[in-house]
């Protein structure tokens, strides 16, 4: 790949937990929510956490918006961002995220 390509794959890991850093702590508002959050994300988007449970995308925004401002000290670093595969137009990446301030 490309470094163009790899430049623009962590730019978009990045501006997606830079969203949430400026949600949680309250920098971020409605309007952020849906530049920032909602349009990043394909509608049928599913995340399983480490509880094990299904979540769709309502699921996952609904419990993000609950979270709005209730950190002012949280913080995300992208570490480590890897191309997997590329296929189809689209590509699978990997990286590691460290937080700090987590509630």
């Amino acid at each position: 790949m490309d470094a163009a390509k790899m430049d623009a794959v962590k730019e978009e890991i990045e501006a997606l937990h830079d969203f949430f850093v400026a949600w949680f702590t309250g920098r971020a508002d409605e309007h952020d929510f849906e530049a920032g959050f909602l349009k990043r994300f394909d509608p049928d988007f599913h995340l399983i956490p480490p509880a094990g449970t299904l979540l769709d995308l309502n699921d996952i925004a609904s419990s993000i918006r609950q979270g709005h401002a209730s950190n002012p000290d949280f913080r995300i670093a992208i570490r480590d961002v890897q191309i997997r595969k590329v296929f189809d137009g689209h590509i699978l990446a990997t990286y590691e995220e460290w937080q700090r301030n987590a509630l």
